[in-house]
Parts: C-alpha cells; structure tokens; sequence
C-alpha cells in the first residue's frame, strides 16, 4: 500500500525576512523522491506569498517581495532589542484550514517538516504543535538544518515523532515506507530528481541547485556539516532544468543557491553559460548565496552578463589578511578588486553587484569592520552587510561559546538580528548601537557610490 504524505515549510518568527527567491528546495526534492515512490505528496507552504485570502505580500523587483507578517510576542531574550518580533507568512488561522483540506479526503499517513535557520525553530515548533492538534494521530518527521545542527534541542522539543539528521530525503522515503509498510527498491531513485515544483500552488521564480556541499571549510560555515561531500551536476542536466522552468512553467526569474557555483569554472559554470547563451534561454539569473569571487576572470564575467546574470553577490567577509587566511585563502583583496572591474567591463553596474562582508564575528574588533566597509567602497563596490550568526559544530562556535556560554542550549541566540556576541559591559565592547552604526555607515557609502560607466559593450565570442 502506498498513502498520502503531507510536506509542511513552516513560518519564520524573527526580526526581520524578506523573501529571496526562497523556496523549500529540500522539501521538494523529497516530495520528488516520495511522488516517484508512487505517494500521494501535497505541501503546505506556511511561506506563500500568492496572495492567498489576502496574506499575500507585494511583488517587488524580479519576483522578490515582503512576507505578510504579524507582530508577536518577543521571546525574552530579546527583550532589550530594541525591535518589533513578528511572524512571517501566512495566518495560523489559513494554515488549520490548510491543514483540514490537505488531504482531500482521508488524513495524511505520515507529516514531514521542514526547518531551517537554527533560531527560526518557534515557527517550526508552532507548525507541529498545530498539526498534532488537528491530526493527533498522524507521526510527524522533522529534518532540515535546525535539525541537523540541533539535533538534540529538537528531539527533546520539537514535539516531532522522529528526527532526521543531515542530508536525509533518501532517509525520509526510507522512514516513510516503514511508516506506512511499503517496501521500494532505492535503485530506481535518479539522483538528478528535480525538486517537486508543482506541489506549489503559484510562483514566478524558483531557486535550483546546480551542485551541493563546498570544497572549503570556512570557520563560520556548517556546509560540510548538512552536505558531507561536494557533489555537481552534468552541465547538460542543469540547462535542461532550466528550460523545463522557462518553457513548461513559465518562470522569469531563478536563483542559484549553490554553496560554490564557479569552483572550478571551466568544468562545470562556464558550460553551463555557453548552453544557456547558444540556447537563447530567455530568464533572468540571480547569486543570492555568494559567489567565490576569485574565479570571476573577465571571461566569465563576460558570460554571466551575456547569459542575463542580473543580481551579482560576491563573498568576501574581510580585508583582514588574518581572517581571508581563517576562511580557506577563499580571496584577497586584489581579487575583489579584479572581480569588480571584470564585472564593470562586462557592462555590469553598482546596482547589480553586491559584496558581503561578515559582522560580529568572535574576535572582530571594530576597527576590522570599518576598514573593510572602506575598503570596499574605494573597490567601488556596493556593500551587503552579513551579520554572524553563531553556527554548532563550527570552529567560531567554539570560540563564541567563550563570549556566551548560552548559546550551547538556546538556538534563538543564534539569531544574527541581534549581533549575538555583542557585549554591552565593557566601555570598549562591540555593542548593538556599535554595529548599527555601522550598518549605517556602510549603507551612506552604498547611496553615494558612484554607478561607474560601463567600460565595455562588446561581448568577445566564448564559443
């Protein structure tokens, strides 16, 4: 017998969120894997902007937009951030009703849940503890990165009848046939699988994964820890991804959201642009995640501008040598510089680019900060601030974990909103005032930047 699995992305309780192109790629990877078992497979997707009985937020730019949020009550850690806590995404009213209908007849069989920033875990909690309340009978599968990197916080907490840890949809089919006794031979699952988009019930864009995990090992960063290995895709199936987007669904926008895309770009990134360009592909592409700048030489950037690469983010932390050396040698300092005038040439501008630099680190000082937002700007780059957010298992964890003992037990201090390590005791200490200051520096440089000319119009034939 075969049954009827309901998937569930769950809200984000926080500050601050603002949809990116995000989708629940991992959800629908499994809803792929569980529909090619020969399951029923529906999604509640507690993060639909679709405009459902009015909790729709507005589009904006490239298919981007504001989750409809409501205010709720701030945990009490967060008492003196000086900022209002809400929910995002649909009302808990629209999700029980959801939830009543999903199946269209009988109670699902089984519920698997998602989670994913470690300190978004109320909302994950919520969704469960309403689930449970309508189908109190059905067991309930947790996986995801809070769960993975938190693995022991939401076996105890959660409410979840069972809880996967790391890269698991080929585990949740497993776990979901023993469920509902069915029996499969795992052979038959094509690892290509495209997540199941038309389990959602309208989008405009869509994110995709061109190759999972990352070859280096930055101290902040738990990608290894989800993806144990780095694993890429043949060029051919990634553009036959995309031309099942733009020519069976319709879609206008897609988002890489690859740990490393350009890692080693003759072999997989640049023949990916050259099918994309010979194609005639016509779709807007976007890096939300960060690209490893140092390989963007101006052949490739070329390519990007040509295959209609619109929204450029370049991963670069800090001018600090010491730290560029902590993050795996990923860049230096002339390596921006050469990426932001290969891109310039390119015909790219200051609005289509940005470059991340890390805020709140363990042992960041503020001096550090401020030369790198400086140091930026004379690049004529336009600055995107990313505040650290304390991961388990990193090696910055650790060193947090001196500065505040309390993160060990409580992922809602994770939340990067509230600069986790900020220290409001000592005269001389990074306090929250000190980092939205500057935050608010880096944001007047970025208005006063200079769109610099496009230095070159002519596209050299990469074929």
């Amino acid at each position: 017998m075969n049954g009827h699995i309901l998937l569930i992305n769950p809200w984000i309780h926080d500050f601050a969120a603002y949809d990116l192109w995000l989708k629940p790629l991992g959800l629908l990877y499994i809803g792929a894997l569980l529909e090619k078992s020969g399951y029923k497979v529906s999604i509640i997707n507690c993060l639909d902007r679709s405009g459902l009985h009015g909790c729709g937020g507005k589009e904006k730019s490239y298919g981007c937009g504001n989750f409809f949020a409501q205010e709720i009550e701030k945990p009490p850690f967060f008492k003196h951030i000086p900022r209002r806590f809400k929910r995002y995404g649909i009302t808990p009213e629209i999700f029980r009703q959801k939830l009543l209908s999903a199946s269209g007849g009988p109670e699902p069989d089984v519920i698997c849940v998602t989670s994913a920033m470690t300190y978004w875990y109320p909302g994950v909690f919520e969704a469960i503890k309403i689930s449970k309340s309508v189908y109190p009978s059905v067991p309930i599968i947790l996986g995801g990165i809070y769960a993975t990197l938190c693995h022991e916080h939401a076996i105890k907490y959660s409410g979840a009848d069972y809880v996967i840890k790391g890269a698991g949809e080929l585990e949740v089919v497993k776990l979901v046939d023993s469920i509902c006794g069915n029996k499969h031979d795992y052979e038959f699952i094509d690892s290509d699988l495209r997540p199941a988009y038309n389990l959602l019930e309208k989008f405009v864009s869509v994110s995709m994964l061109t190759s999972r995990g990352c070859p280096f090992r930055c101290t902040y960063c738990a990608s290894h820890f989800l993806q144990s290995t780095f694993k890429r895709r043949q060029p051919e199936k990634v553009v036959d991804e995309i031309e099942h987007y733009v020519n069976n669904l319709g879609v206008k926008d897609i988002a890489f959201y690859d740990d490393a895309l350009l890692v080693n770009p003759q072999g997989h990134i640049i023949p990916i642009l050259k099918m994309i360009i010979k194609e005639g592909i016509a779709v807007r592409f976007h890096t939300p995640n960060g690209l490893h700048l140092k390989y963007i030489d101006i052949q490739l950037a070329h390519l990007l501008k040509m295959a209609n690469f619109k929204t450029i983010r370049l991963g670069f932390e800090s001018s600090n040598v010491r730290r560029q050396n902590d993050s795996d040698n990923k860049t230096t300092n002339e390596q921006l510089a050469e990426a932001l005038n290969n891109l310039r040439s390119a015909g790219f501008d200051s609005e289509e680019i940005g470059v991340y630099i890390m805020m709140g680190l363990p042992d960041e000082t503020y001096e550090e900060i401020l030369e790198t937002i400086v140091f930026v700007n004379k690049c004529g780059g336009r600055i995107k601030t990313a505040q650290y957010s304390p991961i388990p298992g990193t090696l910055d964890f650790e060193k947090a974990l001196k500065k505040n003992p309390l993160l060990k037990d409580e992922p809602l201090l994770h939340n990067n909103s509230t600069y986790p390590l900020a220290n409001e005791s000592t005269s001389d200490g990074l306090t929250f005032d000190k980092y939205e200051k500057l935050k608010s520096f880096a944001n007047k440089l970025n208005v006063s930047l200079i769109n610099l000319p496009v230095q070159s119009t002519h596209f050299p034939n990469y074929s």
